[in-house]
C-alpha cells in the first residue's frame, strides 16, 4: 500500500516538476539571448584586435619552442608576451 501511495504522489506532483523545468528552460533561453546580444559582439571586437592576434601568435611561438626544448626561443617569446612593453601589458593598459 505504501508503494502505491508513493507512486500516486509522484504522478500528482509531476505537473509542478514540469512547471519548474519549463521555468528554468525559459530563464536559460533569456540569459543566452542576452549574452548573445550584448557580450558576443564585444568579445568579437576583442578577439579580432591586433593586440590579441599578436598575443596568440607569440603564444604559439612560445609553445612551439617549449615543446621543441628551445630555451632561447621560449625566453624570447616569453619576453615578447610578458616582458617590459609586452603584448599582455599593452592589452591590460587599453
Amino acid at each position: 500500500m505504501r508503494f502505491l501511495n508513493s507512486i500516486r504522489l509522484m504522478i500528482e506532483n509531476f505537473k509542478y516538476a514540469y512547471r519548474m523545468l519549463l521555468y528554468k528552460c525559459i530563464i536559460i533561453l533569456v540569459a543566452c539571448a542576452l549574452c548573445c546580444a550584448f557580450v558576443l559582439p564585444e568579445m568579437a571586437k576583442l578577439w579580432n584586435s591586433e593586440l590579441m592576434q599578436a598575443l596568440l601568435e607569440n603564444g604559439k611561438i612560445f609553445l612551439k619552442s617549449l615543446v621543441s626544448l628551445n630555451r632561447g626561443g621560449a625566453e624570447t617569446a616569453k619576453n615578447a608576451i610578458l616582458g617590459e612593453g609586452g603584448v599582455f601589458w599593452q592589452i591590460l593598459s587599453t
